[in-house]
């Protein structure tokens, strides 16, 4: 039969004609079909060997626990835990070295100390900031959506939930729509609304695009199961309504 189109070499879309260019769009390493076997040969004897370097590195800055060159090991005595390089940071002042005023003491902390003492400042500064946060004002009005979402027979249950996801699961908004939606099966607004109702009530605060739950907020324990037809609502709406923080 006749011979097919010769193969055509590897190059630019702007030097081939248009089938090569179709070509090129299906295959876009510019290999032909025929010629992937030995492409692939080629490819397994390019390998990269590392032979070494020259010199060492410059290290960045890092934490006396972390150095590369004085490692901190817990049995050292007092002058092998105080040794440092030029490039160490004292993990509780968050300091150069020489910045620290009580190395003696500092030069022993351990990744995990320094995590926890980290995690302790955070939280607070989180505190100060909540309890330096402004009230929300009034209570909501009584024929306010807050109001009327309070006074249904599932918001107990739906606050006990939200404030503890936001205690201690997370902060943000959609992980708490999400929860609440998954656990209760209702639609994306109704948790909505009791994230309104909650900011209106202040027991929730927005912190740095979080939600945090004020100090003093009471949650207590898991609500009973209510129903609308369990007792009259004006009988609980007292114990509904949240109690602002002092």
């Amino acid at each position: 039969g006749a011979a097919g189109p010769p193969k055509r070499p590897v190059g630019s879309l702007f030097d081939t004609s248009t089938a090569q260019a179709m070509d090129l769009c299906t295959n876009p390493q510019g290999i032909c079909q025929g010629d992937e076997a030995a492409a692939s040969a080629a490819d397994d004897d390019d390998e990269v060997v590392y032979v070494g370097c020259k010199r060492r590195a410059n290290p960045l800055p890092h934490a006396r626990h972390d150095c590369p060159e004085f490692e901190l090991d817990p049995g050292d005595g007092d002058a092998s835990a105080r040794r440092h390089c030029s490039h160490c940071w004292c993990a509780v002042c968050g300091t150069p070295v020489e910045a620290c005023t009580s190395w003696g003491a500092h030069c022993r902390t351990t990744a995990a100390q320094a995590e926890a003492l980290a995690a302790a400042k955070r939280a607070a500064e989180t505190k100060a900031k909540l309890q330096a946060a402004p009230a929300a004002g009034a209570p909501p009005d009584a024929s306010s959506s807050a109001v009327a979402l309070i006074l249904d027979h599932r918001w107990l249950q739906l606050r006990f939930d939200a404030l503890s996801y936001l205690l201690h699961c997370g902060q943000d908004e959609d992980g708490l729509t999400a929860t609440l939606v998954g656990v209760h099966e209702v639609d994306a607004s109704l948790p909505a609304r009791v994230v309104s109702a909650l900011r209106a009530t202040d027991e929730v605060v927005d912190l740095d695009g979080k939600l945090h739950v004020r100090p003093g907020a009471e949650i207590g324990p898991p609500p009973p199961l209510l129903g609308p037809s369990s007792r009259p609502l004006h009988a609980w709406a007292s114990v509904a309504l949240p109690r602002r923080p002092p």
